[in-house]
């Protein structure tokens, strides 16, 4: 009785199958993975020797062998003729790495919805996004980077693909599809562990929202030898006239019209906000200072 009979199907992963060198050779392992477009890694052992191939909806992006890569690596597998292989479905994250599983999950208030499917079209996934908000529910189904089915709280429709793409709030999940390969080869057990990995944001992606209040001025100091002197940095345009330690004078009808003024919005209303949190860290430095 072999160790997958003796297994429950619980126990067994659907996203990672192993085989044997002989029964199949490494060019229709690589061919099947091309055709079937996995995503993930291949690693191979013969004769004492380990070989891994990194895999992109089926294409080949590193093969590394003895210490060789690229085509002679490939050239060393090919002549690989008993062993083991095993095939494991790998979900890319955010900033285009391999992740450690064939799930992931996130936040929609951290990472929008709009964000994770150019993720997946970007990457030609076969994969199910599951979203959830309270009691609303939505899957979409990428077959090869390409919408094949939305549903939206049960009614499965294309066309409310908005609605989930609306929610500010909720939480994601992206699962690959179980994994077929057509070489011979058997599903694996579960590898420990078996959690999905977390994304988070990550350079280059940003929510299509109006931008947060800016944060108080962050307070930094020259190198040690230099005139000791605090700096406040600003994420800001540059301004030809100083700041002034303390505003000038204004009269009482300006200071009433200024009272009753309705706040200024936009780049102007943003840079003055800016301008005053300027002199209050300046007030404070000199307040410490004297």
């Amino acid at each position: 009785m072999s160790t997958t009979e003796i297994l429950s199907s619980t126990q067994l992963s659907s996203n990672r199958v192993w085989g044997q060198l002989g029964a199949t050779t490494a060019a229709e392992i690589l061919d099947g993975c091309r055709r079937s477009r996995i995503t993930g890694e291949v690693r191979f052992h013969a004769d004492g020797r380990d070989a891994i191939v990194e895999l992109r909806a089926g294409s080949i992006e590193r093969v590394e062998l003895d210490g060789a890569t690229g085509d002679a690596a490939l050239e060393r597998l090919s002549a690989l003729a008993e062993g083991t292989f095993e095939v494991e479905q790998r979900l890319p994250d955010l900033g285009g790495a391999l992740g450690s599983a064939a799930e992931f999950h996130g936040d929609l208030a951290e990472i929008p919805l709009i964000q994770v499917m150019r993720h997946v079209e970007a990457h030609a996934l076969t994969v199910t996004i599951t979203i959830v908000r309270e009691w609303d529910r939505a899957t979409i189904v990428y077959r090869d980077g390409d919408i094949a089915s939305v549903e939206v709280n049960g009614d499965t429709d294309e066309d409310r693909l908005g609605e989930p793409l609306a929610w500010a709030s909720g939480a994601f999940r992206v699962r690959a599809s179980e994994l077929e390969l057509p070489v011979p080869s058997r599903r694996a057990p579960r590898r420990a562990p078996t959690e999905p990995f977390q994304i988070g944001h990550v350079a280059g992606l940003r929510r299509n929202a109006r931008a947060p209040e800016p944060s108080a001025p962050e307070v930094v100091f020259e190198a040690e030898g230099s005139a000791p002197h605090a700096v406040p940095v600003f994420e800001m345009p540059s301004v030809s006239a100083p700041i002034a330690a303390a505003p000038p004078p204004v009269s009482e009808a300006r200071a009433s019209r200024a009272a009753t003024a309705v706040p200024l919005r936009g780049p102007r209303g943003q840079l003055r906000r800016l301008l005053g949190r300027a002199r209050r860290v300046l007030d404070w430095l000199d307040a410490r200072i004297a």
